[in-house]
């Protein structure tokens, strides 16, 4: 996902600056990190795997049940970049795909 992290700064650089007024926050969220400020990202690389430990409250006790509300109530709503998703089988496509929605 580091590499992917350069190419989506190089991609969104200009245009971030232009929607809001700043450089966006990119992060890569690889479920180790106990960074609270990962939280108030505007684009979070990350992968199927990771997503759902985060998802479903793993991690830090504190932090843990922010990242589902972060994601789906706050009003500045983060993007969300999957890497490696064109990999994943059918069946865990379609899981994926049910827990987007």
């Amino acid at each position: 996902m580091q590499d992917q992290r350069k190419r989506v700064e190089n991609i969104v650089g200009a245009l971030g600056q232009q929607i809001l007024g700043r450089e966006p926050r990119i992060i890569v969220d690889t479920g180790d990190e106990d960074d609270p400020t990962g939280y108030s990202a505007d684009i979070v690389l990350t992968n199927l795997d990771k997503f759902v430990y985060r998802l479903f409250g793993y991690g830090k006790r504190r932090w843990g049940y922010i990242y589902p509300y972060r994601l789906t109530h706050d009003a500045r709503k983060p993007l969300v970049v999957f890497d490696e998703a064109h990999a994943y089988e059918e069946t865990i496509f379609s899981h994926f795909w049910f827990v987007l929605n």
